[in-house]
């Protein structure tokens, strides 16, 4: 290489000319953003309680239980009488899943025009303020009383797919701007879930038997509960579902001790299984919950029965897995239904909503007898 193409540095500094420095890195006179030089502060209280609410709603199988449990969580996190998720559902996908539409209430607006809940946000989406009048006249206001409300955009792919409405919340951490960017964060966590819960919900209803157990799952229950009540139409019988409801296992759904609860589950399966009658169906109608389908028994011997399986399972115990016992409580209920109280062509629909409502009670580990106000009337829209 010849001198002309390899300049000597010490040449050009003759003629006075001055050598460039050149520092690699960020030039130190450029303004860099406060927020990467600013702690970011956030309510330890609140940031816990969205933490515990996205765990619980991870573990969530069904879409009408997600929205309750959704529902739940953000009126006790942000301290709002009235919550109410508002979701895009162009061709009734969301609501195919839901066994009786009516039981989400005011809770649940499905909606086939996406303007509904796009018009709410700007670009890009985040929460917005409204007064009540505002609401009011989006079509989206979950409290007539409200004084003002939240929205949070659900987005999924960057697109607006739902909002979450909240009517008056009142938690002190909304005074700063951290916690709401935090609930945007979570408009943007929950369509994950509902994409889970919903693929989940459709793949156990393509099946009949559960794996764990083998036994009827709730599918199967719903399908032999139609097939008795009508066989019990002709016969002017009573039918009954029984909830059993385990305690003590819930905190048994680790890697390392799932195995067990498998176990105990499947061992309490078997056993109540045994005792039943050639006509009743048992089901595992929840994560921790079963139930058992009588016919052909009088309904005054019902709550009897179900004094027994409690009687049969307390004090069952087994080993967790670290050296302890875990004793089983079971919470029992029941349900009786009169068949000649249901309209044929509204069949299908009773018994969606009976099984949701006894699934409902064993989740809260409800004993006794299981009301079940419509359990025989369903909407003209089903």
């Amino acid at each position: 290489m010849t001198k002309e193409h390899n300049p000597d540095p010490s040449e050009s500094l003759k003629d006075g000319a001055a050598i460039e420095e050149i520092v690699l890195g960020l030039p130190t006179d450029v303004d860099q953003d406060l927020s990467l030089a600013s702690p970011f502060a956030i309510d330890t209280s609140f940031w816990r309680q969205l933490q515990h609410l996205q765990r619980a709603l991870v573990e969530v199988d069904r879409v009408d239980a997600l929205i309750a449990e959704g529902v739940a969580g953000m009126s006790c996190l942000l301290q709002s009488d009235s919550v109410r998720f508002v979701l895009h559902d162009p061709v009734g996908e969301i609501a195919r899943l839901f066994p009786d539409r009516s039981s989400a209430g005011d809770q649940l607006h499905l909606t086939p025009d996406s303007d509904v809940v796009t018009s709410l946000f700007g670009e890009p989406a985040s929460h917005k303020w409204f007064t009540a009048q505002q609401a009011e006249d989006l079509g989206v206001v979950p409290d007539s009383m409200s004084r003002s409300v939240l929205a949070i955009p659900i987005v999924e792919d960057h697109i607006v797919v739902g909002a979450i409405v909240c009517a008056d919340p009142n938690a002190p951490a909304l005074q700063t701007p951290h916690e709401l960017a935090l609930l945007d964060d979570f408009g943007v966590f929950f369509p994950v879930v509902l994409r889970r819960a919903a693929s989940t919900q459709i793949s156990a209803e393509l099946m009949l038997v559960d794996p764990v157990t083998q036994v009827a799952n709730r599918a199967g229950l719903e399908q032999a509960l139609e097939r008795e009540l009508g066989r019990a139409q002709r016969n002017d019988q009573a039918v009954a579902l029984v909830t059993i409801a385990l305690e003590g296992l819930s905190g048994m759904g680790n890697l390392s001790q799932r195995h067990l609860q498998n176990k105990v589950l499947s061992d309490i399966a078997t056993r109540v299984a045994g005792s039943l009658r050639a006509t009743d169906t048992m089901a595992r109608i929840g994560t921790f919950s079963f139930a058992v389908l009588m016919v052909d028994a009088p309904a005054t011997v019902v709550p009897d029965v179900a004094l027994r399986y409690e009687t049969d399972l307390r004090g069952h115990t087994l080993d967790d897995g670290r050296g302890g016992l875990v004793e089983i409580d079971p919470a029992v209920g029941y349900l009786v239904m009169y068949p000649t109280e249901i309209e044929p062509k509204h069949l299908t629909g009773a018994v969606q909503q009976a099984v949701a409502t006894i699934a409902m009670a064993a989740d809260n580990h409800q004993r006794g007898s299981i009301d079940s106000e419509s359990s025989h009337t369903i909407a003209d829209s089903e």
